[in-house]
């Protein structure tokens, strides 16, 4: 599934962003960033998939992250 699918036809609560990771190198697409809802509202991402290293943030924060993108995506 495409990162432009709509959210409905996503799971609710996670969706995988294709993204290019700066360290490892590799292709455009070839890391997959994890966001998920997590039970207790926080938001997790989560790179390359893997759980190794997860950062999560509350609910404020992710409200300043989603300002931000929607500010530089018009």
């Amino acid at each position: 599934m495409s990162a432009s699918a709509p959210w409905s036809e996503r799971r609710e609560n996670r969706v995988t962003v294709h993204a290019s990771c700066h360290t490892c190198g590799g292709p455009w697409g070839f890391t997959n960033l994890l966001v998920s809802k997590l039970p207790d509202g926080r938001i997790q991402f989560d790179p390359h998939a893997t759980g190794c290293c997860t950062v999560t943030i509350e609910e404020d924060a992710a409200r300043t992250v989603m300002n931000a993108l929607a500010k530089w995506l018009g």
